[in-house]
């Protein structure tokens, strides 16, 4: 279709990338980038950075470390992404100029690095100076560098983050309000790493010829009509306004969340709004997330990631109406007792998440919450062999060491602290009891469950079960101050695949 061509060249005038391709999602965007770039440089690892969203392609799925040797290690994030899919994955700390190292010394091995330059589930973390000395590194090594901008393109600047950070990417992907609600995702970029996708330029009835090798790519829907008739609006309305779309939407953003953390803060109530332009977020303290029951009780659906966006079909009526369900939100739980049990300080905008946990453990360490309040646990029976205590006690010293997280405490200031030779803890149990097997487990995970957690070692703990007749089960105990359930999930598979190594 000529829309094609049509999106492609607005996109080059907004953005100066030389050559794009259609996609009907994001993730295709990002699966075919990664092939193009390993078709290209012949490489094949690639880098990400934790918090970054580069959607549902298992080759990103991926969580990760670097040994105290300077090994990078990699593991699936989610169950059914094997491992092989994830193995060429660097996972680095975005903003750490630490990563940076990492990433020259196997630089001849990277085909390409991935940025969510402003990370849509934390858009407060925006290191400019570390984005700057990455393209720099990256250019100097010939390492392609991709914005990862399917979120955010075209929502806050008409040259997107490239734009407002002053840094120039090899490719980006693009898709999400570029299609004004059509499905859609777009990689664009520099020829030299583009042409894979088609050969380059060549023409038909002469003698000439695809003058590069390409990568697979394909998709039945790619290049929709009706999705690039939807883009080419998109991008018409961004050209004949100019910055002032985006100003005034950034402006409508930042009045309605001032106006809600004024409205946290008067009630004392500890939630906080995050925002970059117009994405918002509702960062909710503890006991408050069931707000969002009310905010959809009076007609605001903050879905699950809770990332939000006002766009411009939200005028003055509809912020009125965010605002004011909230209000009523906060009024409902209030009349409820919500916040009247346990007294509660809002965090100040932009207080670190230590400062709030360090909190909610004080007031644990006194006697204000009720033990098991927010711990979870996951036990499991194990069948085969048995294991060793001393195996397993290595096997998570191992894990614990890769984690700064496994190693951090709070101290009695709230103030959180990474302590090298105080690992989580770990307990071999024998649950000597007369009675069935079944039943002593569930005696052990209700006593469990009521213990409280000690601030000098992290808020987790290993235990290896002997149960009675024969037999053993692993738990992982876990408190929400520091952790959640799919923290511990991964934390235990990372456990397994080390023991089954031994």
């Amino acid at each position: 279709t000529p829309l094609a061509e049509q999106v492609a060249e607005r996109i080059n005038r907004l953005t100066g990338a030389e050559r794009s391709a259609f996609f009907s999602t994001g993730t295709e965007a990002i699966m075919c980038a990664v092939r193009i770039a390993r078709a290209v440089t012949a490489r094949a690892r690639i880098v990400i950075f934790k918090g970054s969203y580069h959607g549902s392609f298992d080759g990103i799925l991926a969580t990760g470390w670097v040994d105290e040797d300077g090994t990078p290690q990699a593991a699936p994030m989610t169950d059914g992404t094997l491992q092989g899919m994830v193995d060429p994955v660097i996972t680095l700390d975005y903003g750490d100029m630490a990563g940076l190292e990492v990433i020259r010394r196997h630089a001849e091995d990277i085909a390409l690095v991935l940025v969510e330059p402003v990370q849509s589930r934390n858009p407060g973390n925006r290191p400019l100076e570390f984005l700057h000395a990455l393209r720099d590194l990256t250019r100097d090594r010939d390492v392609p560098l991709l914005f990862d901008e399917v979120i955010s393109g075209f929502r806050f600047a008409a040259g997107g983050m490239q734009e407002i950070f002053g840094v120039t990417a090899d490719l980006v992907t693009y898709g999400k309000v570029l299609g004004h609600g059509q499905p859609i995702g777009v990689l664009s970029g520099a020829a030299r790493y583009m042409d894979a996708v088609d050969g380059g330029a060549w023409r038909y009835g002469d003698n000439s010829a695809p003058g590069t090798r390409t990568a697979f790519v394909a998709g039945t829907f790619n290049g929709h009509p009706l999705a690039l008739a939807a883009a080419r609006s998109v991008l018409d309305r961004i050209t004949s306004e100019g910055g002032a779309l985006f100003d005034q939407l950034a402006a409508r953003t930042e009045a309605m969340c001032q106006s809600l953390d004024a409205l946290f803060e008067a009630e004392a109530v500890p939630v906080r709004m995050e925002r970059f332009g117009s994405l918002f977020r509702f960062n909710f303290g503890p006991g408050t997330e069931i707000l969002n029951t009310h905010l959809l009780h009076n007609g605001v659906f903050v879905w699950e990631q809770r990332n939000c966006f006002l766009s411009t079909a939200h005028g003055d009526a509809e912020v009125a109406q965010i605002v004011d369900a909230a209000r009523q939100g906060v009024a409902a739980l209030k009349a409820a007792g919500w916040f009247g049990a346990v007294p509660r300080r809002a965090p100040a905008p932009g207080s670190a998440l230590a400062s709030s946990a360090g909190e909610r453990a004080l007031r644990h360490r006194a006697g204000q919450v009720r033990p098991g309040t927010w711990t979870d646990l996951i036990l499991m029976r194990l069948s085969g062999p048995g294991l060793g205590a001393d195996e397993v006690a290595a096997a998570w010293a191992e894990v614990c060491g890769r984690h700064p997280a496994l190693r951090a405490c709070l101290a009695p200031d709230g103030a959180r602290r990474i302590g090298d030779a105080a690992a989580a803890p770990f307990e071999h149990c024998r649950l000597d009891s007369p009675t069935d097997p079944e039943t002593a487990l569930e005696s052990w995970s209700s006593a469990e469950m009521r213990r409280v957690f000690g601030f000098d070692r992290a808020p987790l703990r290993l235990s290896l079960l002997e149960v009675p007749g024969g037999g053993q089960a692993l738990a992982l105990t876990g408190s929400h101050l520091g952790f959640d359930g799919w923290s511990l999930a991964l934390v235990l598979n990372e456990l397994g695949q080390i023991l089954d190594g031994h």
